[in-house]
């Protein structure tokens, strides 16, 4: 790329990463000032927990791929941010976590100023390389230009390439896991686009920002478990 080329693209890069910086800030604290969440949809979330025979924890620590709660968890040091509302079962016959992650926003010192993150993850039948499959979004193809290690992953289908963006540190198995049938799916559902993949380890998650609620649960869980239907078969 030539000086005079890269003199041109480098301040828009510049403006549009402090942009979303800036939007991002302002979804959060937005999105953290409307979702709420009382005790009595707590309860309910308890007891719908605990009728399918899963597990409850108010508090869980994470440390190297495991979940560890109770007082175990209290003596457990990580650098993680602790999850909260922690469940942990079994869903059409996989194994499957679902919590909220808390953290405080620079928009405020307010009592509405924590955000919520919300993480549903179900196991993987192999181990897998950090991989992203999300709405396609101009930054990131920008993001790997200065981050080596991400490749953006384009499979050569148009339909599928305009509408998402694969981010991977392994290409190889980004087209492997994609080329099986789970890039028509995606392209075909029409709950993908709203729906965030990431492939890390051993589990398949979807994160996204509001409070954990019962009448999530089983559309999470149902839609990550339709994704791992069309993986390709371990040999």
């Amino acid at each position: 790329m030539s000086n005079g080329m890269w003199n041109v693209i480098a301040p828009i890069a510049m403006f549009l990463f402090i942009a979303t910086i800036f939007g991002l800030v302002g979804w959060g604290w937005w999105t953290s000032r409307k979702e709420g969440r009382n005790r009595e949809q707590l309860k309910e979330l308890i007891h719908f927990a605990t009728q399918r025979g899963w597990s409850y924890t108010e508090f869980a620590k994470k440390k190297r791929g495991r979940y560890f709660t109770g007082k175990v968890a209290e003596r457990v040091r990580v650098y993680d941010i602790p999850v909260y509302d922690f469940i942990a079962g079994t869903f059409r016959g996989r194994s499957f976590r679902c919590f909220e992650k808390r953290s405080r926003s620079v928009s405020s010192d307010g009592p509405d100023s924590t955000l919520f993150q919300v993480t549903f993850e179900v196991d993987l039948p192999m181990t897998a390389p950090i991989t992203t499959i999300g709405r396609r979004r101009p930054l990131d193809t920008l993001g790997s230009l200065f981050f080596s290690a991400e490749k953006v992953v384009e499979l050569g289908d148009p339909a599928f390439d305009e509408a998402f963006r694969v981010i991977s540190h392994d290409e190889e198995f980004a087209r492997h896991v994609l080329t099986s049938g789970l890039a028509q799916f995606l392209v075909a559902d029409p709950r993908a686009p709203h729906e965030p993949l990431l492939f890390k380890g051993k589990a398949l998650s979807t994160t996204y920002r509001a409070r954990l609620r019962v009448e999530q649960v089983d559309a999470k869980l149902n839609y990550l478990c339709d994704v791992l239907d069309h993986l390709p078969t371990q040999g």
